[in-house]
């Protein structure tokens, strides 16, 4: 709440803690390459953290979380898990585990937003893929993704190969 309320008079009193608690969830939630450690339709649950970084971001008052390494990778790990555009629906659909609908993501709308200012060119990339995944505002776990996602943000063409990735684990403390 206190990252919402960036703007009371207490709230640097407040985030006194935050820094703790956000690197503890970049080491556990996170292998050091950036990939999620839970499947990728349980990935969109982490994002209440994102929002929480994204108003820290825009405060001033805090760290500027998007320039992490783990999370400019982690966005770039997410953009692997959406496919082509699927020729059925026209759009990019996040890849489906287990017995998932198939369907799209607000996620890559809300990590571009993100990196809107620590990372342009990854932004405009994850907004380019929200774009061609349906521009999806659907992922919201409580906060409408029209809050949080800016879909004015510049777009450009994605730059995706394929790329392995370590074992999905936490870094060791």
């Amino acid at each position: 709440m206190a990252c919402a309320n960036s703007d009371h008079p207490m709230a640097r009193e407040w985030l006194k803690d935050a820094g703790r608690c956000f690197d503890m969830l970049l080491r556990t939630e996170y292998s050091a390459d950036g990939v999620g450690v839970s499947c990728p339709h349980y990935i969109g649950a982490s994002s209440t953290s994102f929002y929480a970084w994204t108003a820290l971001a825009n405060s001033g008052i805090a760290e500027d979380r998007p320039k992490s390494g783990i999370l400019q990778r982690f966005a770039r790990y997410h953009m692997q898990l959406m496919t082509p555009v699927d020729p059925r629906w026209g759009i990019r659909t996040l890849i489906c585990e287990g017995d998932g609908r198939p369907g799209s993501s607000s996620f890559p709308g809300i990590l571009g937003t993100l990196f809107r200012r620590s990372n342009p060119e990854l932004s405009a990339q994850l907004m380019q893929l929200w774009k061609e995944g349906g521009s999806d505002l659907s992922g919201g776990m409580g906060v409408p993704d029209l809050l949080i996602v800016d879909p004015s943000l510049p777009t450009q063409p994605l730059a995706l190969r394929s790329e392995v990735y370590s074992r999905a684990e936490p870094p060791s403390s």
